[in-house]
């Protein structure tokens, strides 16, 4: 299990710090887009998206060493509807993943926490507190774990590993996250997320798993 860990804790500081930055260099950018755009408009749906970075720890059902922090790449993907003016009900994927080299091999591990998930939003519509958004969910956590070996001189399709086992665990999680995002037009919304997800596992191998990814997010409201 050691060494699954291992694996797993090499991963790739470039793809982290490259997307550290770029988010760093869109907040003054955002400012000013927020000063001349004024207040989110937030219509009937949403729908939106978002890519960052983030911290994982994950524990085992065994007692051999357990992982520390350990850093990963997040997607997320969101749908929703309105219910009043500072209430959004919806649903949205969170996942954190990561990849890395055991011997020959590699190791990929994606989790996912699927949640119905409440978005309030406390600001004033009429300015531009209106960006600010608090977020809690619950629903359903899924995990796979897949094993790839190296294809000796690539396939057809340039590919150079593939996978040879995986195995799918499912269990329950909950969310907690806040927000901010500015105006680019009258249906559209870019921002800054994080948040804090608890997965907990009913398989053999995971125990529960708590990451916190942060990132820029792209909304749609029609």
């Amino acid at each position: 299990m050691l060494d699954f860990m291992n694996g797993i804790n090499r991963c790739s500081g470039v793809l982290a710090a490259t997307i550290l930055t770029l988010g760093l260099s869109l907040l003054p950018p955002l400012a000013a887009t927020a000063q001349a755009a004024g207040p989110v408009e937030r219509h009937g749906w949403g729908a939106g998206v978002a890519y960052g970075v983030g911290s994982a720890d994950v524990t085992f059902k065994s007692t051999d060493p357990q992982t520390g922090y350990s850093r990963g790449a997040s997607p997320q993907f969101r749908i929703g509807k309105m219910v009043g003016r500072r209430i959004m009900i919806g649903l949205e994927d969170r996942q954190w993943m990561n990849e890395g080299g055991l011997g020959d091999e590699k190791v990929r591990a994606n989790f996912q926490n699927f949640n119905v998930v409440l978005t309030v939003y406390p600001g004033r519509a009429s300015d531009l507190t209106s960006g600010f958004f608090l977020q809690t969910g619950a629903g359903i956590a899924h995990a796979r774990t897949s094993v790839l070996e190296p294809i000796p001189g690539g396939n057809e399709w340039g590919e150079t590993f593939e996978v040879v086992g995986k195995l799918d665990e499912s269990g329950s999680g909950f969310m907690v996250g806040a927000g901010y995002e500015v105006r680019v037009s009258s249906h559209l919304a870019v921002g800054v997320t994080t948040s804090f997800n608890s997965l907990t596992f009913d398989g053999k191998i995971f125990d529960q798993v708590k990451f916190f990814p942060g990132g820029l997010n792209l909304n749609w409201y029609f």
